[in-house]
């Protein structure tokens, strides 16, 4: 039964309700609040304060090493959160001026909203002592995905009892489905890193279901809607050169353009709308560099453009894992592009994503670019559950693929729930005369408590499905797998171990294309300590089968990181065993060794470094043995004038390919798309074959160079 309080605090309204959960109490303000991480205004002064937190990690519902206080404000234009992080040793606190989405090592205050109040996800939003700020959206299993960027703003400081953060969060920002009473779940949580601790307001427990369920429940009154409007225009402008003839000459992209405009707008309090014409499509910083040696599947690089980035997670299905189905780095040079999201009543999700590709791939065969639609649909039912399905089609004279499918996901109660998916796919190119056509279907089991947790799944997907699936990204096709796991976790008391987690991952797959069987055990052990400090220990015995033989991917795998002082974290990591010589022609038995080493020092709270070294080598078995090492070197120094402008220049490199890669970018962000970037490149290789390029160092020459400049504003109406 529902119950609600009103009474009069200092000119403001509090609210409370009585919901099953955890309630928190909301104070509504007449009036703006400063926001300025000092908690003057007359509010912080009256309204409820909560304080109750208990830890996650390592374990579930201990007392945190350290106590916090929040309160929560509204108007209707912004909602607002105080969060008072106390500490017995602030000279202790891990925190830095960082640009956005660049605080997770830091010590953190988080807010997780469920705007719907429906368990399936929510905005999350971080903040550390300096007030830099980080944002995304939380899956209904607590994962934190970072890619979505949304306009908000905060305030911190650094006092003599800990730290202070303010948070202020415009309702047009948000989602929800506005009313004279909204329901929204909410929680706050911290993380202590020198204590290696998560903790939450209100408790949560690992069998109570899914984390979304589990968040507290507060009532706003009186919120109304207004539409959200933003128009976003973009200049780029860039120069690129490369190496011709010997010659750094000028590249031309016919399908760049340099100006383009976004469009957003709020169809309903629940749905929106996206529209953008010569969008910008730039990277502001380069890949990482990865080994890019015998390699079964190409790596895979992260999606970096904002159009493509948010709600690119509605996409994802459930179920085992089998790759992606939509990978927009396939959509490679879109001129228009329209998105649709939101909900439909109480449970009908849906997302819509159009666009044209201008992309050589398609322009260069008969001068016509292709078309991508995708639409993805859920229907949302009791706690995570959901019923949903997905269509994708790409349309071009080279061929035209469509791709469909259904998942779903079912929670039985709160330790257990069961996934799964079944997708087709057809392809017509100019390869074949008839449609080719595959598909994929998986089912999981999960089981999940305090102590244990369980898996246990099937997937089969047919031959040359990855060659169906042009929009995404199938790292291996052809086979049957039945996969399994055990793990077990065990909580020492006092010491330094805080948590021990050991057991067995497992598969056993049939490979269709050759018909033979291989297997996977993965013995592991991890250790948690205190200063963000982790130890895990892994053996494999493993087969693999490529070109109708079997390899043996036997060996020991170990990875560890600490934070050993607030300002420097370090990361180290090896790998050895045996590997396949991916050559179709002669494959062959080898020997993998990987080892590297990471640093990151901040000597200040405005400046960092970043150092990443690793060492690859690949040996070959047998008479004709032969022996392949690449080296990799990334290093970055980052100054931060104040969270919204910073300095960095980048430094990679890779002797295997003799490549030098060095960047300089100034980069300013006020609020998300409303940005400036000017960067400048270049890339070195080791040659003396083009003497009249500048030469450096007498080993390598410049073969590439770009600049560019990026402005946007986000006006929102």
């Amino acid at each position: 039964m529902k119950t609600a309080i009103r009474f009069l605090v200092a000119g403001a309204v509090l609210t409370s309700v009585s919901l099953g959960n955890t309630d928190i109490r909301a104070t509504r303000v007449t009036s703006s609040l400063v926001l300025d991480g000092q908690l003057v205004d007359e509010v912080w002064g009256s309204a409820a304060r909560y304080d109750q937190f208990a830890t996650y990690v390592p374990d579930y519902g201990r007392a945190p090493a350290q106590t916090t206080h929040f309160q929560i404000a509204y108007d209707n234009q912004y909602l607002y959160i105080a969060v008072e992080a106390f500490d017995s040793d602030p000279g202790q606190i891990k925190a830095a001026v960082s640009n956005w989405d660049n605080l997770f090592q830091d010590d953190w205050i988080g807010v997780v909203l469920d705007t719907y109040n429906d368990g399936q996800t929510a905005y999350g939003f971080l903040v550390n002592g300096h007030g830099s700020q980080a944002d995304g959206t939380m899956a209904s299993d607590g994962v934190f995905d970072a890619t979505e960027d949304f306009i908000w703003s905060a305030a911190g400081a650094i006092t003599p009892r800990g730290y202070v953060v303010e948070i202020q969060i415009p309702w047009k920002s948000l989602r929800f489905q506005s009313g004279n009473e909204v329901i929204m779940g909410l929680s706050i949580f911290r993380n202590l890193s020198r204590h290696s601790e998560k903790a939450i307001f209100p408790a949560i427990g690992a069998d109570r279901g899914a984390f979304l369920s589990q968040l507290g429940k507060v009532k706003f009154e009186q919120l109304g809607y207004e539409r959200v409007v933003e128009i976003l225009p973009v200049i780029t402008q860039s120069a690129d050169y490369s190496n011709d003839a010997g010659e750094l000459r000028k590249v031309s992209f016919a399908s760049r353009s340099p100006i383009g405009i976004t469009a957003k707008v709020g169809l309903t309090p629940t749905m929106i709308l996206d529209f953008t014409l010569k969008p910008d499509f730039s990277q502001v910083e380069a890949d990482a560099p990865q080994v890019g040696v015998n390699l079964r599947v190409p790596n895979f690089f992260r999606e970096k453009r904002p159009f493509f980035l948010e709600g690119i997670g509605n996409f994802g299905m459930a179920g085992v894992g089998f790759g992606r189905l939509l990978h927009a780095r396939t959509i490679a040079s879109p001129s228009v592009g329209v998105k649709l999201s939101g909900k439909v009543g109480a449970s009908n999700v849906i997302s819509a994503l159009f666009t044209v590709d201008e992309s050589p791939l398609y322009i260069d065969y008969n001068g016509a670019a292709a078309t991508h639609s995708i639409v993805r649909y859920r229907r949302l039912l009791s706690q995570d559950s959901y019923l949903g399905g997905i269509a994708i089609n790409r349309s071009h004279a080279i061929g035209h693929n469509a791709i469909g499918g259904v998942d779903g996901k079912w929670r039985l109660n709160g330790k257990i729930n069961v996934q799964g998916n079944l997708i087709f796919a057809t392809l017509s190119d100019a390869s074949s005369p008839n449609p080719r056509t595959g598909s994929t279907g998986s089912v999981v089991f999960l089981y999940s408590d305090r102590i244990n947790s369980f898996s246990l799944g099937y997937q089969d997907i047919s031959a040359d499905f990855s060659g169906l699936v042009s929009t995404g990204f199938i790292p291996r096709d052809g086979h049957s797998t039945l996969s399994y796991s055990a793990m077990r976790s065990y909580y020492p008391e006092g010491g330094l171990l805080q948590r021990i987690r050991g057991g067995m991952i497992g598969r056993s797959r049939h490979d269709k294309v050759y018909d033979m069987n291989e297997w996977k055990y993965l013995w592991l052990a991890s250790f948690i300590l205190p200063r963000s400090t982790s130890l895990s220990l892994h053996y494999h015995f493993e087969s693999e089968i490529f070109a109708g033989q079997r390899f043996s991917r036997n060996g020991p795998m170990a990875f560890f990181s600490t934070q050993i002082i607030p300002s420097l974290r370090l990361g180290a990591s090896i790998i050895a065993g045996g590997t396949p010589i991916y050559n179709v022609a002669d494959p062959a038995q080898g020997d993998l060794t990987v080892g590297s080493f990471s640093l990151n020092y901040k000597p200040s709270d405005k400046l960092a470094a970043d150092v990443s070294i690793s060492r690859t080598t690949i040996m070959t078995v047998g008479d004709a043995a032969s022996m392949i090492e690449i080296k990799l070197l990334n290093t970055k120094l980052t100054y931060h004038l104040n969270k919204y402008l910073f300095f960095r220049g980048t430094v990679r490199y890779n002797d295997f390919a003799g490549t030098i890669g060095a960047d300089m970018l100034a980069s300013f962000t006020y609020i998300p798309g409303t940005v400036i970037h000017l960067g400048y490149g270049t890339s070195l290789l080791e040659t003396n074959d083009y003497p009249s390029l500048p030469q450096y160092g007498g080993r390598f020459t410049e073969v590439k160079r770009a600049m560019f400049f990026k402005a946007s504003y986000n006006w929102r109406i």
